[in-house]
């Protein structure tokens, strides 16, 4: 289910434009209505990350700033993941964030051209932690990335339009995982490693 609150989506905006503080109270409206007792993160297409303090209706902002190295990869959030292990990862216009939640800094995990390990594209669309603690990424363009915990390395499924067995597409939106542990993504099924 996604709202559409004033101002964001399809929704009129205020003439006076929309602050933050009513952004805010939209959310904590939505949650009583739907009734869910607190929520902690609000991704957003050009505000960042907002983490949401539901009991103080405040929220703080993570936002990229190009003089912190360790801020935010971009302020368009796609997908947002907490892990088994309880590691925070946030899916950029520009790659994959990491969350240190003591420091509250950001590891940026990109696509580098002469590192087949890396991103094959800095378009995080989707996230989904399997049951074997393999993180799989969706690009808009590059496939699938597989993130290996043990390793700290990413593998790649590559589209192939040609191949009926592959990926036809490199725009992966969106995964789920069924019970019997068959990753499936949003125009067809990955087998899981």
């Amino acid at each position: 289910y996604a709202p559409t609150l004033r101002g964001h989506g399809d929704a009129d905006r205020p003439l006076g434009g929309y602050r933050l503080e009513d952004f805010a109270a939209d959310v904590m409206e939505f949650l009583d209505v739907v009734g869910i007792e607190r929520a902690a993160l609000v991704g957003t297409s050009s505000g960042g990350l907002n983490r949401l303090d539901v009991a103080k209706g405040q929220f703080e902002r993570f936002r990229h700033d190009a003089n912190a190295p360790g801020s935010l990869a971009h302020d368009q959030v796609r997908a947002i993941l907490q892990d088994a292990d309880g590691r925070l990862w946030v899916g950029t216009g520009e790659g994959l964030d990491l969350l240190d939640s003591r420091r509250r800094t950001f590891t940026h995990y990109r696509h580098d051209a002469r590192n087949p390990s890396s991103l094959a594209d800095d378009h995080v669309l989707a996230l989904l932690q399997d049951r074997g603690g393999v993180l799989w990424v969706g690009t808009r363009v590059g496939g699938v990335n597989k993130w290996n915990p043990l390793s700290w390395q990413f593998g790649h499924v590559a589209p192939d339009p040609d191949n009926p067995k592959a990926l036809g597409t490199g725009r992966i939106t969106s995964f789920s995982e069924d019970r019997a542990g068959r990753l499936d993504r949003h125009l067809g099924a990955v087998a899981p490693v």
